[in-house]
């Protein structure tokens, strides 16, 4: 990072002379906003200097370098430059495909409209959907036979855990259902020792690079086509959705598994009736 800085900077008028006058030196500061790299590396070199008691770097004007941001786009600025949610039509279209009868015999198709549907509900992230166990489904009984489905999603795994954290997530009747004759199919065709939810044909836990290809197809068969957005397309259209109901940032933020309110704050934010709260 020091060597990229360091290369930049000799291509600046700040290469021609030292040590830097200040006013010129936060002027040439501009030129390194265009890269975070560079911008960065230059920081720390500055820092580094300083430290070092090297004559010529001063600590005060150090302090007005770490103040300058660079012109990056924040990630979560990105909602706001893309069509990254659903249209009203695309909704639609997307719901006559999660609705539409499968056949019996095609239990990979079957798999995959579950996918699709689980992604509109919950919008889990391709490793969360990799990551999912049949152990993770579970439903209740109620006295009049009302039957309730959880579904235990698996959150980022923490250093040092074997296992990465699960939180519940009630699921639809309807979506319940569809898995309960999908996890009877699997253990049927590949035994009752099956432990993962979304299987290849092999009975191989269904890997990333699987799942996103058949999510895209989905998408792609319900008339919805956005270059490079899967799973986060349908994260972005949850997130906003939830934002346009009056959801609190952090409600949003647990729902969608963030371990911070940022991206939720750009939902909330994206919503006119809520921009005052």
């Amino acid at each position: 990072m020091f060597v990229r800085s360091l290369v930049y900077l000799s291509s600046t008028a700040l290469a021609r002379y030292f040590p830097w006058d200040y006013q010129n030196l936060i002027a040439e500061l501009n030129g390194f906003k265009q890269s975070r790299q560079h911008l960065i590396g230059f920081r720390r070199l500055y820092r580094w200097a300083v430290d070092r008691g090297i004559k010529g770097f001063d600590s005060n004007i150090y302090l007005e370098i770490k103040d300058v941001k660079s012109d990056r786009v924040d990630p979560y600025a990105r909602i706001f430059l893309s069509q990254s949610g659903l249209d009203l039509d695309e909704e639609v279209r997307l719901l006559k495909r999660i609705e539409r009868e499968v056949s019996p015999t095609s239990w990979e198709e079957a798999q995959f409209n579950i996918v699709l549907h689980l992604g509109f509900e919950l919008a889990p992230r391709s490793i969360q959907f990799h990551s999912l166990d049949i152990a993770d489904f579970e439903f209740i009984e109620s006295a009049d036979h009302e039957k309730y489905y959880t579904l235990w999603l698996p959150m980022a795994k923490k250093v040092g855990q074997r296992r990465p954290e699960r939180r519940p997530r009630k699921i639809t009747t309807r979506l319940g259902e569809k898995i309960s004759r999908h996890v009877s199919e699997i253990q049927r065709r590949f035994g009752s020792d099956c432990e993962p939810l979304f299987v290849s044909p092999r009975g191989r836990r269904l890997s990333v690079n699987e799942i996103g290809p058949g999510l895209k197809h989905e998408l792609r068969e319900a008339g919805i086509d956005k270059p490079h957005q899967v799973t986060m397309l349908l994260r972005h259209h949850l997130g906003q959705g939830l934002a346009d109901q009056g959801t609190p940032a952090d409600m949003i933020a647990e729902l969608l598994g963030h371990n911070s309110t940022v991206a939720a704050r750009a939902y909330v934010t994206a919503t006119p009736n809520n921009c005052s709260d």
